[in-house]
């Protein structure tokens, strides 16, 4: 019969120091070192404790409160990737609570690397952090996060954790309307372009792209929904390849800025102008949309907000720990300026 994490948790409870001991076969004293993460443990010693300590649900009660009360004041903050403006402006908010504070904020850009999440994780739980703020990251290891959950809180920006503070906006709605809006200019050749990621904020915005399609009875081909492999250049690339054939899309709208970037560069790199050749839209309202000639049309979220409610959430679990878990979301709006236009076979 499988045990819950919730049974197993309970029955952690009511074990103590001695009852692990016993189980690993070890003293007293080499799983206080475990606990406290001393070097001076056998790594497959170490290993047989810390399997024990997972399977049997048991936490240190007082080894809990004692992280508890010599936490650090400092608070984790995981990224995907520090080129993309939109965690500058993360971090901006998240600094602009944190600072006011007095607490001290460790940016960790982890990409999706299983390995750099782990010892991220890890190295929080032995720097006594306080709380770790998780933004537009697939986390993998479901088994350290739990660990992790035992010795300070998490909120989510835009992630795929559960049973956690999860901050985000409108990703579908925001989508749907810049696709109405495109359709209402005259466009059914439509293209999105987006990463191959499974991320609560990619879905629902792919899926805002559909129903908008879909409820204009208009078909969605083959060479419309784009999904990309994250990294430097891989949107431009695909992008370059879409732009050569023969039905190309009339407008293009991209899941978010930094991708639009790319997309802007392929388009001027095969000769193409915006809009007169072909319309470009993005999600985001970074700088770099106003930068872009024309400026770019395009979905704003509030990215600098959603930074600093999220520290604040942190900081406030810190101080309050049981309280309610919390989902907020924060509405999108449409950005009109100079990228989109009536497709150019209606001129």
């Amino acid at each position: 019969m499988t045990t819950s994490y919730q049974e197993r948790r309970r029955e952690g409870d009511k074990l103590n120091i001695s009852d692990i001991a016993v189980k690993a076969g070890v003293s007293v004293s080499t799983v206080s070192r475990v606990i406290n993460n001393s070097p001076n443990v056998n790594v497959d010693t170490r290993s047989r404790i810390l399997q024990i300590m997972e399977e049997t649900g048991y936490v240190p009660s007082s080894i809990a409160r004692n992280m508890m009360s010599k936490s650090n004041r400092s608070i984790g903050l995981f990224i995907t990737d520090i080129l993309n403006p939109f965690f500058n402006e993360i971090i901006k908010g998240v600094e602009n609570v944190v600072n006011a504070e007095g607490y001290s904020l460790l940016i960790y850009a982890i990409g999706n690397s299983v390995q750099k999440e782990e010892e991220s994780l890890e190295k929080l739980i032995r720097d006594r952090a306080c709380g770790l703020i998780v933004t537009s990251c697939r986390m993998h290891s479901e088994k350290l996060l739990k660990r992790a959950k035992k010795y300070f809180d998490i909120v989510s920006i835009q992630s795929n954790l559960d049973n956690v503070d999860k901050i985000g906006v409108t990703d579908e709605k925001g989508t749907s309307d810049m696709i109405r809006y495109l359709i209402g200019l005259g466009h059914s050749q439509i293209a999105v372009i987006g990463y191959n990621e499974t991320l609560p904020t990619s879905d629902a915005r792919f899926l805002g792209f559909e129903k908008a399609m879909v409820n204009a009875k208009l078909p969605i081909g083959d060479n419309q929904i784009i999904r990309v492999e994250p990294g430097e250049g891989n949107c431009y690339k695909v992008m370059l390849e879409l732009l050569r054939r023969r039905n190309r899309p009339t407008a293009v709208h991209c899941l978010n800025e930094y991708i639009a970037s790319e997309v802007y560069m392929a388009i001027k790199d095969v000769g193409l102008s915006i809009p007169q050749d072909i319309s470009l839209t993005g999600f985001d309202d970074l700088f770099v949309s106003k930068l872009m000639e024309p400026r770019l049309t395009t979905v704003s979220q509030p990215i600098r907000r959603m930074g600093e409610v999220a520290a604040k959430r942190i900081i406030r679990r810190h101080q309050y720990p049981d309280e309610e878990i919390q989902n907020i979301i924060f509405p999108t709006e449409l950005i009109i300026r100079d990228s989109a236009t009536i497709p150019c076979v209606m001129k």
